[in-house]
C-alpha cells in the first residue's frame, strides 16, 4: 500500500480575508520523505467557502489537493479543524501528516492525534529517513542544548509539526503537475465547538516572549526604580516585550511567565536586547535562536558578552536616556518605522 504523506495548510485571517497558507519548504521536506518511502504527496486546505480555495504551485509535485469547506472555518479553531479532518483521515489513512509548528497548527496537531488515538511529535527540527520504514524525528530540548530523538510505533497515522525556522530549502526533483483538487463540504456540529466572540490586537509589550519579534531582557542591573521605567519606555519605542532572568523572578519584580532560559522559555526573536543581564548559562540557553543579541552591562567581564553580537560595557543610567532620545528622534524623522 502506498505510504501517503499529507501536508496540512495553516488557516489565516488578514483584514477580513481568510484562507490557507502553505510553506514551500514544508512541501520540499514532505516530498523528500515521500520519495524515500515510495509514497505520494497530498495537500489539505481549510476554506470558509469556495471563493477562499487556494491555488497550489504545480512544481511541488502534489498529486491531490483536498479542500475542506465549511462556514465553521470562518474563524478557525483546533476543535473545528480536527472535527473536519477526522472522517477524511480515517477514510484515507495517510501514513504521515505534516504541519508547520505555528498557531493554530500547534493546537490542531494534539487535537487531531487525540481524535485518531495516535501520537503527535511537535516542534521537529530535523528528520532522518535513512530507514524509510521508521523515520526518526529530532527536536530541541533543555533550551536547545540537546536533541531528543523520537519515532512512531504501530501502523496508525503519524502527526508531526515542523519548526519553520529549521525547515531547509531543498531542491526538488518532483515533476511539474497540476494537482487533482477535491472539494469536500463539511457540516460541523452546532454544539461542542468554541463560539467565536470577536478578536482584538495585543500590544507588543503584552505579547508572550516566545511570540515577540523584539524582546528586551531586563536583568538585575535593569530593575532599579530609576532604571526600569526607562526599560519599559525603550520596549515601547522598539515595539518589544519584556523578558527577564531567574533572579529577577525570584524577587517578584517580573512574573515568572516572562523568564527566559532553560528552566523558563526558549525564545527566537529577531532582536534580543539584554540590559543588565549577566549571562548565566541557563539564561543563555534560552536565547540561542535569537537573530541578533545586543548586550549592555557595566561589568565588562559579564558572560553575556561572549554570547552577544554587539556589546557595550556601560551603566544603563548613562546609556538609556541617550538611546531613547535617539530612537525617538529617528522615528519622528521617519528614519525608522
Amino acid at each position: 500500500m502506498t505510504k501517503q504523506v499529507w501536508v496540512i495548510g495553516a488557516p489565516y485571517e488578514d483584514g477580513g480575508r481568510r484562507g490557507t497558507v502553505f510553506l514551500p519548504a514544508l512541501f520540499s521536506e514532505a516530498r523528500r520523505i515521500a520519495e524515500a518511502c515510495g509514497g505520494g504527496l497530498t495537500a489539505v486546505s481549510f476554506a470558509p467557502d469556495e471563493v477562499a480555495i487556494p491555488g497550489l504551485p504545480s512544481v511541488c509535485g502534489i498529486e491531490r489537493h483536498y479542500v475542506l469547506v465549511s462556514h465553521g472555518f470562518s474563524h478557525f479553531s483546533a476543535q473545528a479543524g480536527a472535527t473536519g479532518l477526522l472522517a477524511l483521515v480515517q477514510q484515507e489513512k495517510p501514513w504521515l501528516i505534516l504541519m508547520a509548528d505555528v498557531l493554530p497548527m500547534r493546537e490542531l496537531a494534539p487535537f487531531l492525534a487525540g481524535s485518531l488515538k495516535t501520537g503527535a511529535i511537535t516542534g521537529v527540527v530535523n528528520v532522518d529517513i535513512s530507514e524509510p520504514e521508521r523515520p526518526r524525528f529530532f527536536r530541541k530540548v533543555y533550551g536547545g542544548q540537546l536533541y531528543e530523538e523520537l519515532s512512531f510505533r504501530g501502523e496508525n497515522t503519524a502527526i508531526v509539526t515542523f519548526d519553520p525556522d529549521f525547515l531547509p530549502a531543498r531542491a526538488t526533483s518532483a515533476p511539474s503537475r497540476e494537482p487533482e483538487t477535491i472539494v469536500r463540504r463539511i457540516e460541523l456540529p452546532e454544539g461542542g465547538l468554541p463560539e467565536y466572540l470577536g478578536s482584538f490586537s495585543v500590544p507588543a509589550r503584552d505579547l508572550d516572549v516566545t511570540e515577540a519579534r523584539v524582546v528586551i531582557g531586563a536583568g538585575m542591573g535593569a530593575i532599579g526604580d530609576d532604571v526600569y521605567p526607562m526599560v519599559l519606555e525603550l520596549a515601547g519605542l522598539l515595539e518589544g516585550t519584556i523578558g527577564t532572568t531567574r533572579p529577577v523572578v525570584d524577587i517578584g519584580k517580573i512574573p515568572r511567565e516572562r523568564m527566559v532560559g532553560q528552566t523558563g522559555k526558549v525564545i527566537a526573536p529577531e532582536l534580543y536586547l539584554a540590559l543588565g543581564v549577566s549571562g548565566a548559562t541557563h539564561h543563555v540557553g534560552g536565547i540561542q535562536e535569537a537573530g541578533r543579541v545586543i548586550a549592555v552591562n557595566r561589568d565588562a567581564y559579564a558572560p553575556i558578552f561572549k554570547n552577544a553580537d554587539y556589546g557595550v560595557a556601560a551603566d544603563l543610567r548613562d546609556i538609556l536616556p541617550e538611546l531613547i532620545k535617539r530612537i525617538r528622534r529617528a522615528k519622528e524623522n521617519g528614519e525608522i518605522i
